[in-house]
């Protein structure tokens, strides 16, 4: 049965998530604690009097409002649990973002209303999270600091591309080695099962925006997986350029290692 639509005298955002808790088979608190603290203060800010009127242009600020919540309200931050991160990361928004996106979904279907497309701005959001400057506050950590990175990274392009090394096995090793600390420190790729399982086919090359990307398919424990390099003039556009101009000059540069094939995997040869 449909709830009162916005023109009824008894509608009421609360009575609709009332029934939303009602009827979830979930009974995760943070559901509450989000409605409550973030999407209802969203409602009440932006004046939204009917499910209806949450437009999709709503939505995409809603998430921008979640991620300066904190900054904009002090004193309650001042007061908030000590596990409420003040500035968000970027998992944490596409939650937020994916449960308002369950919770407004369910509330236009009990008014009967067709629903905006949330789904695909949700998508759209956490592909921009994987291409933006926010690629410093990754999930995964690193080792390294960038000061270090750099050192370390110096000293071996000097004994990855030694010329001295006539070896084609040993200069294939070594500049392996090298790509494969890179492309760690830049892509947090796993060294064990997400690297050994680039091919040569998996390299690709895309513009998103203002950003030249180098795109990398690959699969590892989690499943498939897509690793991004931002190729623009930032101080580690040259590694990946290099990275990008070795990977397709395999072939040439080690003949006789069955690079010529596109199934070849990139840091284990043609067989793993």
């Amino acid at each position: 049965v449909a709830a009162p639509s916005s023109s009824s005298s008894d509608f009421s955002w609360d009575s609709l998530f009332e029934r939303y808790q009602r009827e979830r088979n979930s009974n995760r608190v943070a559901i509450d604690y989000f409605w409550d603290r973030y999407l209802r203060r969203f409602i009440n800010e932006m004046k939204i009097s009917a499910v209806e009127d949450f437009t999709l242009s709503h939505f995409r600020e809603f998430i921008e409002w979640r991620r300066d919540y904190w900054k904009n309200h002090p004193e309650e931050a001042k007061k908030s649990p000590k596990n409420i991160a003040k500035e968000p990361r970027q998992s944490t928004l596409k939650e937020n973002l994916t449960m308002a996106n369950t919770i407004l979904t369910t509330l236009y279907s009990y008014v009967d209303k067709p629903r905006p497309d949330f789904t695909t701005v949700n998508r759209q959001f956490a592909s921009r999270v994987a291409r933006t400057a926010h690629r410093s506050k990754k999930t995964r950590g690193f080792a390294l600091t960038p000061e270090h990175y750099q050192e370390l990274i110096t000293e071996m392009k000097h004994w990855a591309f030694d010329d001295s090394v006539y070896n084609i096995h040993h200069r294939y090793a070594r500049q392996r080695l090298y790509f494969a600390v890179t492309l760690t420190y830049l892509t947090r790729a796993r060294p064990g099962t997400e690297l050994k399982n680039i091919k040569r086919r998996n390299l690709t090359w895309n513009n998103y925006g203002n950003i030249s990307t180098y795109r990398i398919e690959t699969t590892g424990k989690v499943g498939a997986r897509t690793l991004l390099m931002e190729m623009d003039d930032t101080s580690n556009s040259k590694e990946n350029q290099l990275f990008r101009r070795w990977a397709e000059n395999l072939d040439i540069e080690f003949p006789g290692l069955n690079f010529d094939d596109p199934n070849a995997y990139v840091f284990a040869g043609s067989v793993k």
